[in-house]
């Protein structure tokens, strides 16, 4: 192959694809990796489309490498981003390894797969299929959440993800058909109406501590393809000081409010839930 201008920049466009598809993994610009996922295999296709009006073997050559490119990265992003485990990649690749395997045979043989009535047929769907997620996408960006608090603090039994006390339930739902992304809560609360006593170690660092608390849920699905409710943790070091002044854990009222109150007469949690 005779080198010349137009191979150089052939070139050239090919690996500014390659980097502008992986800068494009990092952008998280939808909420949802199903989209990110169908965008890159559109571009992709259009890309290849584009480049097979040509004659040049070198521009169809950089099409082909683009297009390859961004259908190995939106499977391998989906895959990682939808399921959790090796074993589910390992399957993709060898899936995308057969493939372009079949394809390479095929393209030695007088059948042509890369027609160009196939090739804008293909790119005018997934262009569709990718601007329907994409408005999906901008519509419902985030999943929905409800809280419920329990009347007082609860006592549960203990996990390796979860303390032995729980102040709430949050259900997270999902409105749209495509899995969203998610990020575990936190809500600020705070714990009046104990009275530490000159007694007890650290005491004002106790009682700063409990009047500013951030309470957080257990870990949430991510990504949320349809709906789950997960508890709101009471730390198990905060239960234990408690219990150290005479105070019980599980007879504390929680309450759910847009401030903390200055003081309680008597123990009393506040969730600030707006």
């Amino acid at each position: 192959m005779d080198i010349n201008i137009r191979t150089i920049l052939a070139g050239i466009g090919g690996v500014t694809g390659i980097g502008a598809v992986i800068s494009f993994l990092q952008t998280e610009l939808f909420s949802s990796p199903v989209t990110t996922s169908i965008a890159l295999i559109a571009v992709g296709i259009l890309i290849l489309a584009i480049t097979h009006r040509t004659e040049d073997k070198a521009i169809r050559n950089i099409g082909v490498i683009i297009c390859s490119f961004s259908i190995i990265a939106s499977v391998l992003y989906g895959v990682i981003s939808l399921t959790s485990g090796t074993l589910t990649v390992t399957l993709s690749l060898a899936i995308l390894t057969t493939g372009f395997l079949t394809a390479a045979y095929i393209s030695q043989t007088e059948r042509k797969i890369l027609t160009q009535k196939k090739l804008s047929v293909l790119s005018v769907i997934f262009l569709c299929l990718f601007a329907f997620t994409a408005v999906v996408d901008a519509v419902v960006s985030e999943p929905e959440y409800n809280l419920e608090l329990e009347e007082t603090i609860t006592e549960v039994e203990s996990t390796d993800y979860r303390s032995n006390y729980i102040v709430g339930t949050l259900t997270v739902s999902n409105p749209s058909f495509l899995p969203l992304d998610t990020e575990r809560q936190s809500y600020r609360a705070c714990l009046t109406g104990v009275d530490f006593g000159n007694d007890t170690e650290d005491a004002e660092e106790i009682e700063r501590v409990l009047v500013d608390m951030r309470l957080q849920t257990e870990r949430i699905p991510d990504p949320l393809f349809f709906s789950t409710k997960v508890d709101v943790l009471f730390g198990a070091g905060f239960a234990d000081r408690l219990e150290e002044v005479g105070v019980s854990v599980t007879d504390i009222p929680v309450v759910g409010d847009t401030r903390c109150p200055d003081s309680t007469e008597q123990p009393q949690l506040t969730i600030i839930t707006a």
